[in-house]
């Protein structure tokens, strides 16, 4: 069974007003929320602007006296102007003619509605499978809720290993090292012989010659 929705309602009867002009002010503020609603009627130049405020006014009053609602949290669900009764006048014309003038008058109803979330009653199971999903770890989006927790204890235990500093063997003290084996040493270049060294050397030639 379908609750009914609970609404708001307040009404100005015998509006000295013609319907036609009181529409005009009446269709722009409906399906809007309250707190919009009353911006445009007080900004407006229209004549029905104040008195259809009054309304708006006198309906957010009964909402906030019987379910404690705020102006967010109402929207104007509906706006209706219905035909009053009409009063005939006459106005002298030229040549003694009488020319009639109708006095028209109208009925202001305004029903403000509680705003209802997006997701309705289903809101609050989806909102729980949502929850669900977001409170497992990065990675584990396909897995079953009972294996997620295995899964993110392996995943912890690599993510540990990987981050441990790795144990060194502490030097022994007096230890020199010893050049890799298979490689030789690079030779230093020796100096080249001194100029009286040379000297010396051709004369010694010269005379093992003779």
């Amino acid at each position: 069974m379908v609750e009914a929705a609970v609404t708001f309602n307040a009404s100005h009867r015998f509006a000295r007003i013609s319907p036609q002009k009181a529409r005009l002010v009446m269709d722009t503020i409906r399906g809007d929320s309250v707190e919009k609603a009353l911006n445009k009627l007080l900004y407006s130049q229209r004549r029905a602007s104040p008195m259809i405020r009054k309304v708006v006014r006198s309906a957010l009053a009964n909402a906030t006296q019987k379910a404690g609602l705020q102006e967010e949290e109402l929207v104007v669900w509906r706006a209706a102007v219905d035909d009053g009764p009409t009063m005939k006048r006459w106005r002298p014309r030229a040549q003694g003619r009488a020319y009639p003038r109708l006095r028209r008058s109208c009925h202001l109803s305004v029903i403000l509605k509680q705003v209802v979330g997006k997701g309705g009653d289903s809101k609050g199971g989806s909102g729980k499978a949502k929850d669900a999903s977001s409170s497992q770890p990065p990675g584990t989006e396909g897995i079953a809720p009972g294996e997620a927790g295995s899964a993110e204890a392996a995943a912890s235990t690599t993510a540990a290993k990987a981050t441990a500093p790795k144990a060194t063997e502490p030097k022994r003290k007096g230890a020199s090292k010893a050049p890799a084996k298979g490689k030789k040493q690079a030779k230093k270049p020796s100096s080249p012989p001194a100029a009286s060294d040379r000297v010396a050397d051709h004369g010694a030639g010269e005379g093992t010659e003779s």
